[in-house]
């Protein structure tokens, strides 16, 4: 009995505090610059600027539009970013280079100076894919088993042995009329699989368990990707990160777990920028690619 009265004093006071309204007088000071952009040597440099949350704001982002936005290789003054959006800063003709550092610097008159410094890794290239159509054991919702014919691959790479290395592992297909490409689904059971970011992002991993070693990581696609007679661009990519990135997107990827759990402990999203918030990380990326002749030509 004592069991159940504690429970029932616990909905009752959730009940009432969801009823009862508290005037609080939190004051709206320490706010920052926010500082979130990921940069390759295959695009122009991309930053998205806002200013810190006050407790109480409901706004997703405050963009801030009248940034100064300056970007160093080495410590060495390249150019100014220009606003081209909402928030987003850019310019172009800045590919930067692998292995150099750069550092982006924004000031806007009303908050402490932000910067954030980083570098693109060198690229780790696939070697080989090797693919076949298997029979995949699956289980509905309704609990029943069923078999569906997969696509297997086996993507093959060296791990450097001599540096620490991150990896986001993910597949794009190209549309053949647009020539667009679009991130797709694919599943793995593979044991270096640290997160997920989404089935269409990718997988996040480091070389805890391979470092040094000629590795085959395997994952699967289902069907309907290639149910149709049309040849199919499958590109494979293996992004080599930086270790900024791997550690802002671990965690950020565990405070969102944390955030819709309500036993979890509190994950801080890691930083790197001084004088404010956010992450400013490189990455390069290898790929190859397959072509597909229709999931029909593999019966």
């Amino acid at each position: 009995m004592k069991k159940f009265t504690i429970f029932y004093v616990f909905i009752i006071l959730g009940l009432y505090s969801c009823e009862k309204i508290i005037d609080m007088d939190i004051k709206d000071t320490d706010r920052k610059i926010v500082i979130n952009g990921v940069f390759t040597d295959q695009a122009p440099v991309v930053v998205h600027i806002s200013k810190s949350m006050h407790i109480l704001d409901n706004d997703d982002f405050q963009c801030i539009n009248n940034a100064n936005v300056k970007i160093f290789r080495n410590n060495e003054l390249i150019d100014t970013l220009l606003l081209i959006d909402d928030g987003i800063y850019s310019l172009e003709g800045i590919y930067p280079d692998i292995g150099a550092e750069y550092t982006i610097e924004v000031g806007t008159g009303s908050f402490p100076t932000a910067r954030g410094s980083n570098i693109i890794p060198e690229p780790v290239p696939v070697i080989s894919i090797d693919t076949q159509t298997v029979e995949h054991s699956s289980t509905d919702i309704f609990g029943d088993s069923y078999t569906e014919m997969v696509l297997d691959c086996s993507i093959r790479f060296n791990d450097p042995p001599e540096t620490k290395n991150y990896y986001i592992l993910n597949i794009s297909v190209r549309d053949n009329y647009t020539d667009e490409e679009y991130f797709v689904d694919f599943d793995s059971d593979d044991i270096i699989i640290e997160e997920w970011l989404t089935r269409s992002y990718g997988v996040l991993f480091s070389d805890d368990r391979i470092n040094g070693n000629t590795y085959e990581f395997g994952l699967y696609m289902y069907s309907y990707y290639f149910s149709y007679q049309d040849t199919t661009n499958m590109i494979i990519y293996l992004n080599s990160i930086s270790e900024d990135y791997y550690k802002y997107s671990i965690s950020y990827l565990r405070h969102q777990e944390a955030k819709e759990n309500p036993f979890a402990e509190p994950v801080q999203v890691y930083n790197n920028i001084s004088n404010g918030y956010g992450i400013f990380a490189g990455f390069s990326s290898s790929s190859d690619t397959l072509k597909l002749f229709g999931y029909s030509n593999y019966e």
